[in-house]
């Protein structure tokens, strides 16, 4: 991209480019993604990719338990869809408290809500109520979602001072 990047601590310098450089952190990794939003011109969750994600697997949920055999299990069925509505949920609530604390503490419960998709849908797949192929699409995407929000998590304690 012909950028060029300093990193000192936690802080993170980026000459020759338009676009903002966001970092994410990991033990004894460190991963740079280069993006065209700051944190200070996101003016609606909408924008966030994690949020983008967590729509996803709400749809695909809908969808999914929409089908015959999965639709006749009402408890399976709302707690899963309860959960991934949960994620965009928290995202989206935690985002517009405007309160940074408050939505580290949403984007945890979010990552929790991902999680429990997760859990769920080993009961869906042992019940078969969803092929290996719809388990495996899903449980992909719930990890990613999970580690975007990770990646926020950290973000926003550590870089967005």
């Amino acid at each position: 991209i012909g950028c060029r990047l300093q990193v000192t601590g936690c802080r993170l310098q980026v000459a020759g480019c338009r676009s903002q450089a966001v970092i994410y952190i990991f033990v004894g990794t460190l991963v740079v993604k280069v993006i065209g939003l700051n944190m200070g011109s996101i003016k609606s969750f909408e924008e966030f990719e994690v949020w983008i994600t967590a729509r996803e697997i709400t749809c695909m949920i809908y969808a999914m338990t929409k089908e015959k055999v999965f639709a006749g299990d009402f408890t399976l069925k709302n707690q899963i869809r309860s959960a991934s509505t949960s994620i965009m949920s928290n995202i989206a609530e935690g985002y517009e408290s405007q309160t940074e604390s408050v939505f580290i503490r949403r984007l945890g419960i979010a990552k929790g809500s991902a999680g429990e998709v997760r859990s769920q849908l080993y009961a869906a797949l042992d019940q078969n109520y969803i092929t290996k192929m719809e388990f495996c699409s899903l449980t992909e995407l719930c990890k990613k979602v999970s580690r975007q929000i990770a990646c926020l998590i950290s973000y926003l304690k550590c870089c967005n001072k």
